[in-house]
């Protein structure tokens, strides 16, 4: 790889160096799904990501997913329900970050599943699917009856599929169209 072969030739500082070869690696494991692999024969383990180094996998999922390819600043994508209360899944490929969504509670019958973010080369595969449904179990596990979301415009219909019912009128937020939706558990 190009990575591997600068790496060789070109006099680098530690950082740099370290950089590169973690950049080679995440374009060799990237290059295995852009070639439109299926999750078939994969182990997707999901992870309920209670300790804070799980939850760095969630927050390098997002900063992929929504800052580096929608160029969302950090201080918006990262907010005031990233806090305490806050919990993350986490989809893991060999241990590689690849899927995650937050849950906060809303309401004493409430959680909102928000943040749901794929990496670019695993979308299309039914991870989104996979997340949604693990947040639904873990929420109805914490005792709670309803989950409520904003979805994206472009992404209606993948929760309508899930079961999600549109509760109000799109909102303009700063950077996409929203729409509100729910589902009542069990």
């Amino acid at each position: 790889m190009a990575y591997e072969k600068l790496l060789n030739e070109i006099p680098l500082t530690d950082g740099a160096g370290a950089f590169l070869a973690a950049e080679s690696e995440r374009l060799r494991h990237d290059s295995v799904w852009a070639r439109g692999t299926s999750l078939e024969g994969y182990a997707i383990q999901v992870l309920r990501a209670t300790k804070l180094w799980q939850q760095a996998g969630a927050y390098y999922v997002r900063i992929h997913g929504m800052n580096r390819q929608h160029r969302i600043p950090l201080e918006r994508e990262f907010d005031e329900h990233d806090g305490p209360d806050t919990r993350y899944l986490v989809l893991l490929d060999q241990n590689y970050p690849v899927g995650t969504c937050r849950l906060f509670p809303v309401a004493a019958d409430a959680v909102e599943i928000g943040r749901v973010v794929v990496l670019e080369t695993y979308r299309g595969r039914g991870l989104g699917k996979l997340l949604i449904r693990e947040a639904e179990k873990w929420i109805a596990e914490l005792g709670y009856s309803r989950v409520i979301l904003e979805s994206r415009d472009v992404a209606v219909s993948f929760y309508e599929k899930l079961g999600y019912i549109v509760t109000g009128d799109p909102v303009q937020g700063e950077t996409f169209l929203c729409v509100p939706m729910e589902k009542r558990l069990g």
